[in-house]
């Protein structure tokens, strides 16, 4: 798998000024549709009524009623509400394997933005799924020449995963501007690089028309080896290569990552070390931020809690210093050290991070199915949407434990009618498995929120369709569109 490095591109894309262009956006926030964009709409009731169509236009598709889902969506009254809601289901009409129903839908969307991201998405999902001929050509339609470099990456992208390196590159070489050639072929680079293909990634600086952007990619290339050098125990000798880096915001990406490397190995001295000659010797806060809690992180994963703490305090800013604390509480917890955990937790300054604490810490109990101690330690939460919503977690563990009348008790008591709708959304399909349909229709009729009860429905009508009754499934859906008029 592809990994992301954001400290490792920041450097790539900011260490040399030949290309005077911006980044790429995050390709998430643009190659596919928004998930949920209804800032338009005034009246909160109309907002439930769309997130409960997109929820039944799903499941529509789920059990092939593609075109009642198609119709569905259109009858969203907020215009620019239903223009998303249309490009999204354009992705989920091609995973299901409508990859025509889909082009013809995107080509109907008035926005031009949301139809470019519509059939971009598409392209992405054909990609996915190895079909990587008709995804460039539904690419190559694109009239935007930043849309099309986005949509270009995301495929390049999926050709790299694919092990398809040279096709990749090729496609780049496509486009017009050289500059955005460069700079998605640096992005290609940089994936292959955190991979650990470095000598790929030298073949690709060797090509690159661009000597600054192509000694950028050998300078990374010097220290991804260095990291991998620490990582196989030859500590020393990689920070002896990595204090002679001449860059200083690569030098101090590459100790941080030694640093990491070495705590990782149980070697937290050495490490904590490390972090203080960064910290020492940067000028720039976002490294002096980012290693003490990175090392912190790793230093806890090995077991070494209390020290991990230690570092931890060594944090300047106390609201990073906080959350870090609370992240090691939670490893803790996950390392089956629960009082230990609490103990951290409870050291935190009340609020929303001490919250979030005691909840991840209930919620990896539950999660080794512990529950009657996860019902003990959600009582430490303060009353609130994360109680309710963590208590909406546990029913699921326990309905999963296979214990469905406690689950279902306490569902019944949970404070508040969003975190019992979000519980019956896992639980109600377990009970159509089980053979209790009624039961499960009963449970979300009793939602007084329609929008609700429709969601609900539709968890229950994937899994009846799923189970061999779809006529069954499509009579309940559409009870649930019927709901929402």
């Amino acid at each position: 798998m592809i990994q992301k490095s954001y400290a490792a591109s920041i450097w790539l894309f900011t260490s040399f000024a030949c290309l005077a262009i911006a980044p790429l956006p995050a390709l998430a926030e643009t190659s596919t549709p928004v998930a949920e964009n209804t800032s338009s709409i005034e009246n909160v009731s109309e907002v439930d009524r769309v997130l409960a169509i997109r929820e039944i236009a799903l499941a529509f598709i789920k059990v092939g009623e593609y075109d009642r889902a198609i119709a569905l969506v259109r009858t969203i009254s907020d215009e620019r509400s239903k223009q998303v809601e249309l490009a999204n289901l354009c992705g989920s009409l091609a995973r299901a394997g409508e990859t025509d129903r889909a082009l013809q839908l995107a080509s109907t969307i008035a926005d031009e933005t949301l139809k470019v991201v519509a059939f971009n998405s598409i392209a992405v999902i054909l990609a996915e799924a190895g079909q990587f001929d008709r995804a460039i050509q539904i690419a190559e339609t694109i009239p935007s020449p930043d849309l099309k470099l986005i949509a270009f990456s995301d495929l390049a992208t999926e050709l790299v995963k694919a092990g398809q390196v040279d096709r990749a590159l090729q496609l780049i070489q496509t486009l017009p501007v050289r500059g955005r050639q460069i700079r998605v072929i640096l992005t290609i680079a940089l994936s292959l690089a955190l991979d650990g293909n470095l000598d790929r990634v030298l073949d690709i600086a060797r090509t690159l028309p661009d000597e600054a952007a192509s000694q950028n990619l050998i300078a990374l290339v010097s220290s991804r080896k260095m990291v991998m050098l620490a990582r196989s125990g030859e500590l020393e000798q990689a920070l002896q290569s990595a204090r002679e880096i001449s860059d200083p915001d690569l030098k101090a990406l590459t100790l941080r990552d030694i640093a990491e490397a070495a705590a990782s190995a149980g070697a937290s001295d050495r490490a904590l070390q490390i972090a203080r000659e960064i910290n020492r010797n940067s000028s720039e806060n976002t490294w002096q931020l980012q290693v003490f809690p990175t090392v912190a992180r790793a230093v806890a994963k090995t077991g070494a809690i209390e020290r991990a703490l230690q570092i931890a305090r060594e944090i300047s800013d106390n609201d990073l210093q906080n959350l870090t604390v609370g992240e090691i509480a939670n490893i803790a917890a996950e390392n089956g050290n629960i009082d230990l955990a609490l103990d951290i937790a409870r050291e935190l300054p009340s609020g929303s991070t001490q919250t979030y604490a005691l909840r991840d810490i209930t919620l990896s109990v539950a999660d080794t199915g512990q529950i009657d101690r996860a019902l003990q330690l959600v009582e430490t939460i303060p009353n609130g949407p994360w109680k309710s919503y963590a208590l909406s977690d546990i029913a699921v563990a326990i309905a999963k434990n296979g214990e469905m009348d406690r689950a279902l008790q306490l569902v019944r008591s949970l404070p508040t009618e969003g975190s019992r709708a979000m519980a019956l959304k896992d639980i109600a399909p377990l009970l159509v498995r089980a053979g209790n349909v009624n039961l499960a229709l009963q449970l979300a009729r009793e939602l007084s929120d329609k929008a609700q009860t429709a969601e609900v429905f539709a968890d229950i009508a994937i899994e009846l369709a799923s189970n061999g009754q779809k006529e069954r499934a499509i009579a309940l859906l559409d009870e649930a569109v019927s709901s929402l008029r």
